[in-house]
């Protein structure tokens, strides 16, 4: 095995078996900051989703308090009609 090949085979294994060794090498290539976009991309995806839920549940709100307003108009229209029917 030459030299190279060695300390590759050494490096790895380090890697493998020493977790502060491994983690100082991932500092060393940016894994927090990697790790960092990832949580801040899926933060603002979820952020977006539960604004469209938002926006879903407003929309069926109002639908809802149009659906009561009418329901109303018609309750009255009705007592109005069994009303003049009755004199």
């Amino acid at each position: 095995m030459s030299m190279g090949a060695e300390l590759k085979s050494m490096f790895l294994k380090l890697i493998e078996i020493d977790h502060e060794f491994r983690y100082a090498v991932m500092g060393l290539l940016g894994f927090r900051e990697i790790l960092d976009r990832i949580t801040r991309i899926d933060l603002e995806y979820r952020l977006a989703e539960l604004e469209e839920h938002q926006y879903r549940l407003e929309e069926g709100f109002a639908e809802l308090g149009e659906m009561i307003v009418g329901v109303g108009v018609f309750a009255r229209a009705i007592a109005s009609i069994n009303q003049y029917s009755q004199h």
